[in-house]
């Protein structure tokens, strides 16, 4: 999360930077060009979390994704299994109450509810 911050932060300031040289340029023909180098700029410093990504070792990445992703998986499969092992008995419950099939009272016991 900070260095989305950080990147956030530095495109805001970076425009601002190309606000005031924008306004402190007389308008000639040097302005379009000028617009141009800073429009060229900006899209290297919208571009920098890519040349970052590229410049770490890649199997530091395989690693981060795989340890992260594996324990996620793991505490997911968990809840499935507990929401799973707690839920089993109440669609039984509500299709043998909308049907009118015999519940444990009304049988002596031999239906599950």
């Amino acid at each position: 999360m900070s260095f989305l911050t950080e990147w956030l932060t530095s495109i805001v300031l970076f425009i601002l930077f190309a606000i005031v040289i924008d306004m402190l340029l007389p308008s000639s023909s040097m302005q379009k060009y000028a617009k141009m180098v800073v429009s060229l700029l900006l899209i290297v410093v919208m571009l920098t979390p890519i040349f970052k990504l590229f410049k770490t070792d890649p199997e530091v990445i395989f690693e981060y994704l795989t340890k992260n992703g594996q324990s996620e998986s793991a505490e997911i499969k968990n809840q499935i299994n507990s929401k799973k092992n707690r839920n089993t008995s109440f669609p039984a419950r509500i299709y043998f109450r909308r049907n009118g099939c015999p519940t444990k009272k009304e049988s002596g016991g031999d239906v599950q509810s």
